[in-house]
């Protein structure tokens, strides 16, 4: 994935992958553990241009947030 792709959310204006985890509430991320390791999750809905709908997962970790992609939205 780009390091700050344009997103579209919600029929929010375009806004990169950044931005929008600015905007995440602390009760939108859920705290999860995977291997004893503790994570903050947030999985949208998203539009990517070149791509289309996608599952974006926002983990806010201590380096700041990280992003992952899936074209599998079931």
């Amino acid at each position: 994935m780009e390091s700050n792709p344009i997103i579209h959310h919600e029929g929010e204006r375009e806004l990169n992958a950044t931005e929008l985890a600015a905007q995440l509430s602390k009760e939108q991320l859920k705290a999860v553990k995977i291997k004893g390791e503790a994570y903050s999750l947030c999985c949208l809905e998203v539009w990517m241009q070149k791509v289309g709908d996608v599952k974006l997962v926002v983990a806010d970790e201590a380096d700041g947030f990280h992003f992952y992609v899936s074209n599998r939205l079931g």
